[in-house]
């Protein structure tokens, strides 16, 4: 179905776009939470050297995603390289229902969560020994999990020749042992996503 609209991290697909070749421009944003600059975390040192890696990190990235009637179902893998305080790899998953939904026009809401690996909970979300000396924080050794929850709100809509907007926004909470780390300053993730595609 063509109006099937599924989302795996911030990928947007429909049979559709896929028979279709597509363009694409996306601006993400993260008020209150900036993954993955890492912003909402405390700094390693007292210097204020930032806790976690924030320069430019490659990835490996695989998305999946699939339609039953108005729900639909979308994951995404993502393992970060590099070096090792750099690794981890992060799963996010959406199940969602389909509210408005047109060849063109589709409207969506439903949960979301993303999973992470014992490596990405370490680095991100851990202090080592030598760490909690350098900041004053807490030793605290974080394992895989949870990372967070939550819901979201997604809206695509046509534009002119070709055009079409995409919109989301999500509203989250961190778990396990991401909400118990002496690093997190806020618990709670507000962020948006907003593209543009072009079908020729």
């Amino acid at each position: 179905r063509a109006n099937c609209v599924a989302i795996g991290g911030s990928t947007v697909s429909t049979q559709q776009f896929l028979k279709d070749h597509t363009a694409c421009a996306q601006v993400t944003g993260f008020p209150s939470w900036p993954w993955p600059s890492q912003a909402y975390l405390r700094p390693l040192r007292r210097d204020r050297a930032p806790m976690a890696p924030t320069k430019a990190t490659a990835s490996a990235t695989a998305t999946s995603d699939g339609c039953l009637g108005a729900a639909f179902l979308g994951s995404r893998v993502r393992s970060r390289l590099g070096d090792d305080n750099e690794r981890g790899t992060a799963t996010d998953i959406d199940l969602g229902y389909n509210i408005i939904a047109s060849r063109a026009t589709v409207l969506a809401v439903g949960l979301t969560a993303r999973a992470m690996d014992g490596t990405y909970a370490r680095n991100f979300f851990g202090v080592s020994a030598a760490q909690s000396a350098a900041s004053g924080l807490q030793q605290f050794d974080a394992g895989g999990g949870i990372q967070r929850a939550g819901v979201f709100g997604q809206l695509v809509y046509p534009l002119p020749d070709n055009w079409s907007m995409f919109g989301r926004i999500d509203a989250s909470q961190l778990s396990s042992d991401a909400d118990n780390s002496p690093l997190v300053v806020q618990k709670r993730q507000t962020s948006f996503i907003v593209s543009a595609r072009k079908t020729f």
